[in-house]
């Protein structure tokens, strides 16, 4: 494996022609593939690697187009709104490898996906092109279900070109032609999804997911009938229904739950009651409908495979009724950060059953911060005068960081004063504690101290100023313009995915107008590839419709 420095043994392949293809000669287009990507290793610009990889592509031809293919993918976001991109893809449609054009479309697919703009310059060519594709009679099976995958996703498809495709094809074809249909709302083929659905049950999984999904797209509340009929005759025939079960949790949740609830109706294996628990989870994120309750709570026995799924789902419906469910359970948690998560929730509900587990477990500093939102949660009576004795008494650097967060999260303003005197020192172990528990008071005599130590190079003091200016954000709603500005700084240029985390925390708070142009510069940083910061950039990026290139 060739790096700029050097070389690195990293033979994975099944033999040494894969591991190391062999080239046929100095002008190999292999070369520049090669080339390019060790290139951009040493380049800490992602969007100058996408310029790289859109001007490689531009001359690649045959099976060394694929890495660039694959490298482009995992920066669609920027290659989307990049001069050149569409045309040097769409070039490799018409490669005479099959695999080639598969690679070239399903980047397509994340192109399209990542085209939050919704160019059309970019996808009407492509969209062109992919049609093309479809139409050759001698085009393999892969990348046809790649071609049907990105029209699916391209938002403009012509519904002609799936009409052309009716029988004598794959499943994997068919699947794909449902997907891409209910991705494009084709609401002229709703009758004939739900023909299939009526079909016989013992149907391929893969063609049924899809067709279920392709409904749901069109008319979700049709789907749930259709789905609940389909489910009633599978189980008649004594077949499983954890597609059907699955398929809820693409609804919308005034539909999913009702459908969630018919299904539990029925004996469900082990199988399908880990599929219901899970897809109740991913429901309750949206939807905390109280409604779930009940069948989750008879699936929290320690013994019983769906138990971690059920209690996910009724910790995110956070209601009386999801505490009581899981209060007689708190007890044989043995997932620490679980236990404490679950203190959270019956606090917040007026049970008090946590408060030893989060006293005893707060000073471990990987569930420091769960212990103490358990703790603020709770609000036991005796919980400030013991938190006061460890802080005068304790000896344990640990213990006492926990207990300065656990005040300041529980609102002892009395104890402003001595924090303030531990923040003030930046080689005090408790400084970084007191800094955050002065934001959770609000304390804006605080403020001096977050602005010099967004300037620290300790990477503890940094993360705790940051912090602290989130919290003071929320609370009072504003912050001064020169803090502001360092925040944007930090969520632009640390090499540290943590402090941009919290700074990015801090600006979302105050909705600050510098925070679109933080994000802009946080996206051309490598630091952040591969790591859930970039995911979460990317996503604000979206949401926020934010041009990334004038």
């Amino acid at each position: 494996h060739r790096t700029g420095v050097g070389y690195e043994n990293w033979n994975q392949s099944s033999s040494f022609d894969h591991a190391l293809p062999p080239l046929a000669d100095a002008n190999d287009p292999l070369l520049v593939s090669v080339q390019t990507l060790i290139a951009a290793r040493q380049n800490y610009d992602r969007f100058a690697k996408t310029k790289s990889f859109i001007d490689a592509l531009a001359v690649a031809k045959g099976p060394a187009c694929i890495p660039l293919l694959l490298a482009l993918e995992k920066r669609a976001l920027i290659a989307a709104q990049t001069d050149g991109c569409g045309p040097a893809i769409i070039a490799h449609l018409d490669d005479p490898s099959p695999a080639v054009r598969e690679a070239a479309a399903g980047t397509l697919e994340k192109i399209f996906d990542a085209d939050y703009l919704s160019q059309p310059a970019l996808r009407a060519p492509a969209v062109t092109a992919l049609a093309a594709l479809l139409d050759k009679p001698d085009t393999t099976i892969a990348p046809r279900v790649a071609a049907l995958a990105a029209l699916g996703v391209s938002g403009s498809a012509d519904a002609k070109q799936f009409r052309k495709i009716s029988h004598g094809f794959s499943y994997a074809e068919i699947a794909a032609i449902f997907r891409a249909m209910g991705r494009l709302k084709m609401d002229d083929i709703k009758l004939g999804v739900a023909d299939f659905l009526r079909g016989p049950p013992d149907a391929s999984s893969e063609i049924e997911q899809a067709a279920g999904a392709a409904l749901i797209g069109i008319a979700p509340a049709e789907a749930r009938s259709e789905l609940t009929a389909r489910a009633t005759k599978k189980i008649a025939a004594g077949l499983g229904i954890g597609t059907e079960i699955s398929l809820a949790g693409e609804m919308p949740g005034d539909i999913a739950v009702p459908m969630l609830l018919d299904f539990f109706k029925f004996d469900l294996n082990r199988d399908e009651r880990n599929e219901f628990a899970a897809t109740c989870a991913k429901v309750a994120e949206h939807s905390h409908d109280n409604h779930l309750v009940a069948p989750l709570s008879t699936m929290l026995d320690p013994r019983d495979r769906a138990r971690e799924s059920a209690i996910a789902a009724l910790i995110h419906i956070d209601s009386d009724d999801a505490a009581k469910a899981l209060q007689p359970h708190l007890k044989e948690e043995e997932n620490l950060w679980n236990k404490l998560h679950i203190a959270e929730v019956l606090g917040k509900h007026g049970i008090r059953d946590g408060y030893p587990y989060a006293i005893e477990h707060m000073s471990e500093s990987y569930l420091t911060d769960q212990a103490v939102a358990a703790l603020a949660a709770i609000r036991e009576p005796k919980a400030v005068a013991e938190l006061k004795k460890i802080l005068e008494t304790s000896n344990d650097e640990n213990w006492n960081r926990a207990a300065i967060r656990a005040l300041g999260a529980l609102g002892e303003k009395e104890m402003a004063v001595k924090f303030l005197a531990f923040a003030k020192d930046f080689e005090n172990p408790l400084a970084p504690s007191a800094l955050i528990a002065l934001g959770d008071l609000a304390e804006t005599n605080a403020l001096p101290l977050v602005r010099a130590g967004l300037n620290s190079r300790d990477h503890e003091i940094v993360r705790a100023s940051a912090r602290s200016a989130t919290r003071i954000a929320k609370k009072l709603a504003t912050l001064p313009d020169d803090i502001r500005d360092q925040l944007a700084s930090l969520l632009s240029h640390s090499e540290q995915p943590d402090e941009r985390e919290c700074a990015l925390d801090a600006l979302l708070a105050l909705n600050d107008p510098r925070l679109d142009k933080a994000l802009i510069t946080a996206e051309h940083s490598a630091h952040l590839e591969g790591g859930g910061t970039l995911n979460r950039v990317e996503k604000l990026l979206r949401e926020r419709k934010v041009k990334l290139i004038p």
